[in-house]
């Protein structure tokens, strides 16, 4: 298949590009800077280039759209609102109009579990789970999905919409790439009796998913969520993450009182409003 990839050079980009090349397809990459890639043909653009863009679409069958402003920690402002509505629900819907104009035949937008919400008590989310966004990243990336069911809606392009949560392995990014670095310090983790779960997605598991969607035909329409089917603790994230340092995690407990205590703290449990 001729697949456009967007955002290449970004942290699931690096993973994905090579393994697409590798399964056997064409692939086309959009970038801001040039990010040359053996077997891939690489057009550094923005995305609201428009003539690059029209050029980029010409002849593809697919595009993955993995181009996004990332989760960001601190204050709602709203210049952060909307700097999140422009990177990532403008431009999303600008060139998800030229793939349609282009005549591309599916449209694979990788979204996030953050249009579910933070956090569920009883069940995991699944497929059909009530949006919940609570921060703007998570606003930003409804929103997006929203605009393309509007614009698929009728087409016969195919829109596919894949929800990950946190992803790990290789040179992970946010508070995975602080727990690498303190796993290599060989820092205490006080997590050892913190008994909550989290599901994760691993780069390879997240990558044979976005291969198998490009062509599988059930795909088509479809909103998926994914992860490596275990919900882990966080001492287990831990050692997950140590793990792939090649180096054993120095796990200690500590009383649930010192972190209830710690939450009340201003600058350590204080969050933001949105």
């Amino acid at each position: 298949m001729n697949v456009l990839v967007t955002g290449a050079n970004g942290y699931l980009g690096r993973a994905l590009c090579p393994f697409l090349v590798e399964s056997g397809h064409s692939i086309t990459t959009l970038t801001r800077q040039p990010w040359p890639l053996s077997g891939a043909k690489n057009h550094p653009a923005a995305l609201d280039d428009g003539a690059t863009l029209r050029t980029c679409l010409q002849e593809q069958d697919v595009v993955i759209h993995l181009a996004a402003l990332a989760h960001q920690a601190g204050q709602a402002t709203e210049a952060m609102r909307n700097l999140y509505w422009s990177i990532n629900v403008e431009q999303t819907k600008k060139l998800a109009i030229s793939a349609l104009e282009a005549g591309v035949k599916r449209f694979i937008y990788i979204s996030s579990i953050k249009v579910n919400g933070e956090s569920t008590t009883i069940t995991p989310y699944r497929f059909d789970s009530r949006p919940n966004p609570e921060d703007l990243y998570g606003s930003s990336k409804w929103a997006a999905e929203q605009i393309l069911h509007e614009l698929f809606a009728g087409s016969v392009a195919e829109l596919v919409i894949i929800r990950p949560p946190l992803i790990w392995g290789g040179d992970m990014k946010g508070n995975l790439a602080l727990l690498q670095k303190l796993v290599r310090w060989r820092i205490p983790l006080p997590f050892g009796a913190i008994n909550n779960r989290r599901d994760l997605v691993s780069l390879d598991n997240l990558c044979d998913l976005i291969n198998l969607v490009i062509q599988h035909p059930k795909a088509a329409g479809q909103t998926l969520l994914v992860s490596d089917g275990v919900a882990r603790t966080t001492a287990d994230i831990i050692r997950l993450v140590a793990a792939s340092e090649q180096r054993s995690a120095n796990i200690v407990s500590c009383p649930q009182w010192a972190f209830t205590a710690l939450s009340h703290m201003p600058i350590i449990g204080g969050k933001s409003r949105n």
